[in-house]
């Protein structure tokens, strides 16, 4: 990782930090001063000059927090090979969590991220929105009557017993989109 990023990630948290603890500090003088109805009042959606003043006092923190991953977004990407010999290949994913047997979800190189769902119903990968947070649509989906259509998409012929979770995640590493994700998933 660049200094730069973790100068820029160590400024902004320390900047939020040191923010907070003041407006906590300010509002617990008003507090103490002019009792929970100045509280009231200060923290009211109508004073908008207090919210202007809180934005203006973040401001530095978040922008220093966005600026290092905007920076972190435009450096190069760690590179996997389809051939170790060669050393060249494709982008490499980053497995944020993973549960054996249940689930993984994957940062690809793009910054987009799936997850992949084991489950007695079947198996499903779905595209995920605000930081891995929201399922916003499925890329693929097969329920139990049609794994044999994963199990030969994804299935690793050196290792037939691994299990199903396993071998998708093994092959979606190697993508660095969602648009390749769903060629892969359409067996293309």
């Amino acid at each position: 990782m660049k200094v730069s990023i973790v100068v820029l990630k160590v400024f902004g948290y320390i900047w939020l930090t040191a923010a907070v603890l003041l407006i906590l500090a300010g509002i617990a003088g008003i507090w103490m001063e002019g009792g929970f109805s100045a509280v009231q009042e200060l923290l009211s959606p109508f004073n908008v000059v207090n919210w202007i003043v809180t934005v203006i006092t973040l401001a530095p923190g978040l922008g220093a927090l966005a600026w290092a991953e905007k920076l972190k977004a435009k450096s190069p990407v760690t590179h996997c090979s389809d051939n170790p010999v060669e050393g060249k290949g494709r982008y490499m994913a980053e497995v944020i969590t993973y549960k054996p047997g249940a689930y993984c979800q994957l940062k690809l190189a793009s910054r987009e991220r799936v997850l992949i769902s084991c489950a007695q119903t079947g198996i499903k990968i779905m595209k995920l929105a605000l930081g891995g947070l929201i399922p916003t649509r499925t890329i693929a989906d097969w329920p139990v009557s049609q794994l044999a259509t994963a199990v030969h998409i994804f299935a690793d012929e050196s290792n037939p017993s691994q299990h199903p979770l396993e071998a998708i995640k093994n092959k979606l590493m190697s993508c660095s989109s969602i648009r390749e994700v769903e060629q892969l998933c359409a067996g293309k």
